[in-house]
């Protein structure tokens, strides 16, 4: 049996200015607050493995592991956390409090089971896993624009939400010495991945087939040189922070004043709804290889 615990934090305070690099034509800065901001991160990680000899030819091992990490970010001053950020092209001014923060989540947890058999000639391995990818991030938004002397626009948005990519795994392979100098390898593989979002189900690839082929063979004395090559057909799992964007909801709205928006009473002259939602992207299947 083993046993295996890791974690770490840190927490790092800032003053910069690339989060405002995509802003030109702004020449002056009313206040700091919009360039000091705190980010927390961290991660862990626990994994239990566990293996028995099965009489004199037989292996079995068993596993669950899980893995997590967190980002965190926020503004060092109460002005900075309480007020949108201000962009004005009329006085080409910077200032309020930070334009946006987030703050995802990741987690992955994984169940294996495999047995090992060697048979003569032949090694023989067959396993089953399990997986489940979790996504979670609450990002919030809130600019206010000005481009002429009548008009203001606020953006503003509140996003939280989870998604799932969950996978299962059978695998299958054997290798094969020929001789004391020749391996051949073979086997296959299949997973399939199926995207979870605030809907349900929402993208499915059911037919991920991966075979795999090796081969190996030693020159000279043995154990001193070997040449060897593999062929196989891999799958990479899909990004969840991509699936994020289309498969939870996502509240935005774009208010337009007439006057400042800052000043309290201020009520908008038009609001637009610019949100999207899963309803928009209906159960696609997976694009087949």
């Amino acid at each position: 049996m083993e046993l295996l615990l890791f974690g770490d934090r840190s927490t790092h305070h800032e003053v910069s200015r690339a989060t405002f690099s995509q802003f030109s034509g702004l020449d002056s800065i009313a206040n700091p607050d919009p360039f000091l901001f705190f980010t927390r991160a961290g991660h862990t990680s626990a994994s239990l493995r566990v293996s028995r000899q099965v009489g004199t030819h037989g292996l079995f091992e068993a596993s669950v592991t899980r893995a997590t990490s967190f980002t965190r970010q926020g503004a060092e001053t109460a002005r900075g956390d309480s007020e949108p950020l201000y962009l004005d092209y009329i006085t080409s001014t910077l200032a309020g409090g930070l334009p946006g923060r987030n703050s995802p989540r990741d987690a992955r947890t994984s169940i294996a089971v495999r047995g090992t058999l060697e048979l003569g000639a032949h090694t023989m391995l067959a396993g089953i896993e399990y997986e489940d990818n979790r996504y979670s991030d609450t990002w919030r938004s809130n600019v206010i624009l000005r481009f002429n002397t009548t008009v203001w626009t606020q953006d503003s948005a509140l996003v939280p939400g989870t998604v799932h990519n969950r996978v299962p795994t059978l695998y299958a392979e054997d290798s094969w010495r020929i001789g004391s100098r020749v391996t051949l390898d073979a086997g296959l593989r299949w997973s399939g991945e199926f995207l979870i979002g605030s809907a349900g189900v929402a993208q499915t690839f059911p037919t991920e087939w991966q075979p795999r082929l090796g081969a190996a063979v030693q020159l000279g004395r043995l154990g001193t040189q070997r040449i060897f090559g593999s062929w196989g057909i891999f799958y990479q799992q899909q990004p969840l922070d991509v699936a994020a964007g289309f498969y939870i909801p996502y509240p935005e709205f774009l208010s337009i004043f007439s006057s400042d928006p800052r000043v309290p009473g201020t009520q908008p002259d038009t609001v637009l709804n610019i949100s999207t939602d899963p309803s928009q992207y209906p159960n696609i299947r997976g694009a087949k290889p």
